[in-house]
């Protein structure tokens, strides 16, 4: 289960000036659907380039990341075309598809979910470059 904020107030709008890893900015249509709260990132729209999170990433059903992601804690309700590694824990909920490899520490996944790749679970997770 996923907590999110409790009123929209604890949301706070990511914009271009908000730095981002992995990808340039003109690459990742920031919008709307994206937010951040606290050590958290959530995003519901499409994203063009590679993602590095090193807060708690939440990844909507809406959500469609055409790159790689990576983080610590990663909660994947929509699609990601690209390999997802997690130092942590990856969490895949029953919408969720990954059109790539997985590695992560921690995985929990619910029987409905997709992974079109190989997954390996390892404690040896390479750490951020």
């Amino acid at each position: 289960m996923v907590l999110f904020p409790q009123s929209i107030a604890e949301l706070h709008p990511i914009n271009e000036t908000t730095p981002i890893a992995g990808s340039s900015a003109a690459e990742i249509p920031l919008q709307n659907p994206v937010a951040h709260a606290g050590s958290s990132t959530y995003y519901n729209t499409e994203l063009l380039g590679n993602l590095t999170c090193q807060s708690r990433l939440v990844l909507d059903a809406n959500c469609r990341v055409n790159g790689s992601v990576r983080g610590n804690h990663i909660e994947l309700f929509g699609e990601v075309f690209g390999n997802v590694i997690s130092n942590d824990t990856l969490i895949l909920s029953e919408t969720a598809i990954i059109h790539g490899n997985v590695k992560a520490k921690e995985l929990i996944a619910h029987p409905s979910a997709v992974i079109k790749g190989v997954c390996k679970i390892t404690s040896m997770v390479t750490p951020y470059e």
